[in-house]
């Protein structure tokens, strides 16, 4: 349909003029908006069915009578206006009036125009408030502190909300040729790694909680990867690629909290030399003390005789290469994860580490936890490993009531000693292969690698 361009650009943002034009049901209005509508590329916004549309009014109305037109919301159009553009007022009054659109009209009034955070304030009470309701916004108008506030309002809910604008193919002498407008979808940055999502998922990992952190990383990285499809001008790949070692390692380390090296995928370009030489030796570990778990099913029924031979035949195995360390300086590193999020798990695992250490101090001699505390010939660390013990024997978990308490003493520095005494090594060198070879990476750690 023809329209007279050059009428409707010099009237743009002259309210009296254009109300005018509404009322008298202009020719070239009707038409400039008539063919907006009949765009192939605006017809798939017609099945959006929004209940709630908002809108940041700026100094030019025609952008908004297209959307409102185009979206048709079905229950309220809101509009935000600055002191400023209030004077389009009446101009929505009389466009809604006119076009015999349905939806009730809301007009929001603010004070300042580049206050971003009164701004996002109304936005958002208005979000809250149709939380339950399908919401576009369209932040075509309005200064740039209010647009900005707009996507703000959008992209900080975890529920989908259309971010919508209006945009030109045309242009002339850098101003928009009225007729090119289309409609378009922006990217609601909330549908990607956003920040919420990548706080949370740092705190589900530095609190341990790596089951929890593995789960939340595989349904970002599904979203990012459908996004990474249906959006290709977007570059997320670096977002796909932080979240693919975040799952990485969340899995690595809930197999190794559960001690289960047997399903750790060992991924060479992404672990180091120390990291691989560390994990392989667990999970060799874990292979030939299964074998002896298994050949010594015969003495299931006899559990003394069974306990007598298991740490006869483990330390027969590791006698030679001392691989045992890895498996005990990995329930050390447990322990120290858990100490201050779980006392329990914490006095449990280190009571393990001197159970698998004193197999090799004591040559299999022992079974019990009491003796092999006992013999040990430095009196300090065997005073401070007896109360170990006896948390250990009073837990909750072990008995099925009682309460839990906070750590009265740092019980891993008499363990570490134990540590290094029953494998003959210097607690440098025990250090060193903590930090090496078996240590837990930080979130940061694996984020700043990329």
């Amino acid at each position: 349909m023809n329209f007279d361009n050059e009428k409707l650009a010099k009237i743009r943002n002259n309210a009296t003029e254009i109300k005018k034009l509404i009322l008298d049901e202009d020719k070239d209005l009707k038409n400039y908006l008539h063919s907006f509508l009949q765009k192939e590329d605006n017809q798939k916004f017609r099945d959006n069915s929004y209940d709630i549309g908002m809108y940041t009014v700026g100094f030019s109305p025609y952008p908004i009578f297209l959307s409102l037109l185009l979206i048709n919301p079905k229950e309220k159009a809101i509009l935000y206006y600055s002191e400023k553009s209030v004077d389009f007022k009446p101009v929505f009054e009389s466009f809604v009036d006119t076009f015999g659109l349905e939806f009730e009209l809301v007009h929001k009034v603010m004070k300042g125009s580049s206050d971003t955070a009164e701004v996002y304030n109304i936005i958002e009470e208005d979000i809250r408030k149709y939380r339950d309701k399908k919401i576009s916004i369209d932040i075509t108008g309005g200064k740039k502190p209010t647009v900005a506030a707009g996507f703000l309002g959008a992209s900080l809910h975890e529920r989908e909300i259309d971010i919508i604008y209006m945009d030109f193919d045309e242009y002339e002498d850098d101003r928009p040729v009225y007729g090119s407008e289309y409609l378009t979808t922006l990217l609601n940055p909330n549908y990607l790694f956003s920040t919420v999502e990548r706080k949370a998922l740092k705190e589900l990992f530095e609190s341990y909680q790596y089951r929890g952190a593995r789960r939340l990383s595989k349904e970002i990285l599904g979203r990012l990867k459908y996004i990474s499809k249906s959006y290709s001008d977007y570059n997320i790949d670096y977002q796909i690629n932080e979240l693919e070692k975040i799952y990485y390692f969340s899995k690595l380390y809930e197999l190794r909290n559960d001690f289960n090296y047997e399903e750790c995928n060992i991924d060479e370009d992404i672990l180091t030399e120390g990291e691989i030489k560390g994990l392989s030796i667990l999970s060799n570990v874990e292979k030939r003390v299964n074998n002896i778990i298994s050949e010594l099913k015969i003495y299931k029924g006899d559990s003394n005789r069974y306990n007598e031979e298991m740490a006869k035949s483990i330390y027969n195995e590791f006698k030679d290469d001392n691989l045992l360390l890895y498996l005990a300086l990995e329930r050390y590193i447990g322990a120290l994860r858990y100490k201050d999020i779980d006392y329990q798990s914490y006095i449990l695992r280190l009571a393990s580490v001197i159970e698998l250490a004193g197999i090799m101090m004591f040559k299999g001699k022992y079974i019990r936890l009491h003796d092999k505390i006992k013999k040990f010939n430095d009196k300090n660390i065997r005073n401070k490993l007896f109360k170990l013990k006896d948390e250990r024997n009073n837990s909750s978990l072990t008995h099925g009531f009682g309460s839990l308490n906070m750590p009265k003493e740092d019980y891993e520095i008499g363990t570490i000693n134990y540590v290094c005494k029953a494998f003959k090594k210097g607690r440098k060198d025990i250090d060193k292969i903590i930090d090496e070879e078996l240590k837990f990476r930080t979130f940061d750690e694996i984020i700043c690698e990329l």
